[in-house]
């Protein structure tokens, strides 16, 4: 699999295994904060919000991507992440994200008693990551 300065990441959204290789570091989009791990990290499971991932696969080639809420489990020479969607931030369409940003603020200024504001907020917080982090090609 990998020497000891790198650790297996699977990366699994919906569609299936969107990402499986050997790493060195990875930065992850915590529900309480930034988690970093690197090899031989103590076991960890953490839930995962909406933000940036950073793949460094070496001690200079670094990977990034949108990475939706989620689920992460790290292990020692492993780590696992299961999300329901991934970008990488080369390909988002940040004219699509604004029309998003825009739609869920709609609703959310709406007074409409329909809207779940939970959703829409959670879709906005989508929406303003991926702009943040839209990197042309």
């Amino acid at each position: 699999m990998s020497d000891e300065s790198t650790f297996l990441l699977k990366i699994i959204s919906p569609n299936g295994t969107v990402l499986e290789k050997p790493v060195s570091f990875v930065k992850l989009p915590g529900e309480t904060g930034e988690i970093g791990v690197l090899p031989s990290h103590s076991p960890l499971l953490s839930t995962l919000k909406p933000g940036e991932l950073i793949i460094r696969s070496n001690q200079k080639e670094e990977e990034h991507y949108f990475i939706a809420e989620g689920l992460v489990r790290v292990l020692e020479t492993e780590t696992l992440i299961l999300t329901s969607y991934i970008e990488s931030v080369k390909d988002i369409d940040v004219k699509r994200a604004t029309e998003a940003k825009n739609r869920s603020e709609k609703r959310l200024q709406s007074k409409d008693q329909d809207i779940d504001q939970i959703r829409a907020n959670k879709a906005s917080a989508r929406a303003r990551w991926r702009i943040e982090l839209f990197k042309p090609s």
